[in-house]
């Protein structure tokens, strides 16, 4: 995955959207992409890119400090729902905001 890409490169966003005015999107009807492979140094870099902290950025993703540690580190890898969200926030930085507030 190259973190520095951003996501809807001609992925039919427009016919996406004039589905969904349509009814409910069915299986039938979509393919649902699978995650990118995520690897250990692109989780880094997404980290980077949002200037987080590990402790930071774990409470970012619903995940433990020790687990963003091992995604890290090639301990494990990421998969299921925390590889998309890693993709969402690659492609969609801003996204992480909004669930970060400043301390008064």
């Amino acid at each position: 995955m190259d973190v520095t890409e951003k996501g809807g490169q001609g992925n039919g966003l427009d016919a996406l959207w004039a589905l969904r005015a349509t009814g409910k999107i069915t299986a039938d009807r979509i393919l649902v992409e699978e995650p990118l492979f995520i690897t250990p140094s692109d989780v880094k870099k997404i980290r980077g890119n949002l200037r987080l902290s590990q402790s930071v950025f774990a409470q970012v993703l619903g995940i433990s400090l020790k687990t963003l540690q091992s995604l890290e580190q090639k301990r494990s890898f990421a998969k299921g729902a925390i590889a998309r969200l890693l993709q969402i926030l690659n492609d969609f930085p801003e996204v992480g905001d909004r669930f970060l507030k400043i301390r008064t």
